[in-house]
């Protein structure tokens, strides 16, 4: 096992495996995204102050969509809660809109982004941006896209494991 520690004031909140080997993450408190190869070497890269990642994942077409609001505990101003993209080089090349906090992020196989959206939905986004919300019953937690196109998510109340198919 290797553990590397960070200095600075650091919390760490989601985690990718990258397109390019390496494994990518969120620095929320610093305002910025790092990067940690097989061999250790951490490069970060910083974002707009005013803003603090979550969670990240790594698309089918190789670029990293990380989620973006203005910090915990601050209400969001229209239209600030956004997905940014960024290739594996650093460089951010889209930023989308959400309408609601999204606590979970997963890419599927066909390219599409799903979320789940804190209003109790689940959306999926093309990479061109387009959003299509569902709603569930239920408050999702987490999600992953498995292979065969379906979505499985954990949900609460009620302890809730589901799949969904658009």
């Amino acid at each position: 096992m290797i553990r590397m520690t960070l200095t600075g004031t650091l919390t760490f909140l989601g985690i990718t495996a990258g397109s390019d080997g390496n494994v990518w993450f969120t620095e929320n408190a610093a305002h910025q995204i790092g990067r940690i190869t097989p061999t250790g070497e951490i490069t970060e890269f910083p974002l707009d102050p005013a803003i603090q990642p979550g969670e990240i994942v790594s698309a089918s077409d190789g670029t990293l969509w990380i989620t973006e609001s203005p910090g915990f505990g601050q209400t969001p101003p229209p239209g600030s809660l956004v997905l940014e993209q960024m290739t594996t080089a650093g460089s951010v090349t889209a930023s989308i809109p959400v309408p609601d906090n999204v606590a979970a992020l997963t890419a599927s196989t066909n390219g599409s982004i799903w979320m789940a959206l804190a209003d109790a939905k689940i959306a999926s986004m093309t990479t061109g941006g387009s959003l299509t919300p569902y709603p569930v019953a239920a408050i999702v937690l987490n999600l992953v896209a498995a292979p065969g196109g379906e979505l499985w998510f954990t949900a609460s109340p009620g302890d809730v494991l589901a799949s969904f198919s658009p």
